[in-house]
């Protein structure tokens, strides 16, 4: 709920970030960067936001 307005629905995004995940679309791209580092580094930059509430749904962690 706090993302900017300028990305669009907040929901729009969570449901897109569910459906990815149970596509492993995140698992792919883990894999893709992983193979990378045979080429060099690979540097990955995340932010964290504390989930207030809701549902117990997490995201696995890799």
């Amino acid at each position: 709920m706090d993302m900017p307005i300028r990305y669009g629905s907040y929901k729009t995004a969570w449901r897109r970030l569910r459906r990815w995940q149970g596509e492993g679309v995140w698992d792919s791209i883990f894999r893709a960067l992983s193979s990378m580092r045979e080429h060099g580094r690979v540097c990955v930059d995340s932010s964290t936001v504390e989930a207030k509430g809701g549902r117990n749904d997490r995201i696995r962690r890799i």
